[in-house]
């Protein structure tokens, strides 16, 4: 019997022994059995090219940058539109901050100064999150979702999948750092 915080591994888990015992926090009490899925893994924030190498087309660079965030902010809208109640609303908020101006321009700004797009994104939302950081409050509550931003928005430019929590075709048990 394992104990009401850890999860015992199923083979078809990768990675993992099928005896693996996993530690955590439930959600909710009980014991249940199922597969185990992961969120996305999280893309490398320096993969891009190193921080001295200048961007020679800073337009083209822009654009590419305009267009992974743009595509990003559509499947959030697109995925608060098929979610409900808390969950919509949250998608929706995190799709507006993902087209939010000011981190954008920040990020633009350094394109055309001529950093690659991913370390423009770094470097911007870096910069907002120290801002909201010390303002505390409410804004220090977004850090989290600039960072989930910039890190889909490196995957985008990346050409990596989306990280994040899976759909999972069955129902499943998540494990993950955070949510």
């Amino acid at each position: 019997m394992t104990a009401p915080n850890s999860l015992t591994s199923q083979a078809s888990e990768p990675g993992l022994a099928a005896d693996q015992v996993l530690q955590g926090v439930p959600v909710v009490s009980g014991v249940q059995y199922g597969p185990v899925i992961r969120p996305g893994k999280l893309p490398d924030v320096n993969s891009g090219p190193a921080e001295d190498a200048a961007v020679v087309d800073p337009t083209a660079e822009s654009e590419r940058f305009a267009a992974a965030a743009a595509a990003v902010a559509a499947r959030l809208r697109d995925r608060a539109a098929h979610a409900t109640g808390v969950a919509s609303e949250v998608l929706a908020a995190t799709a507006s901050l993902a087209q939010d101006r000011a981190w954008l321009g920040a990020a633009e700004k350094r394109i055309k100064d001529g950093a690659p797009a991913v370390r423009a994104v770094v470097d911007a939302v870096d910069q907002f999150v120290e801002l909201f950081t010390q303002l505390g409050g409410l804004m220090a509550e977004r850090v989290t979702d600039l960072r989930d931003i910039r890190n889909r928005v490196i995957a985008e430019l990346n050409g990596l999948p989306e990280p994040g929590v899976p759909l999972p075709e069955e129902p499943s048990i998540l494990c993950a750092e955070d949510l």
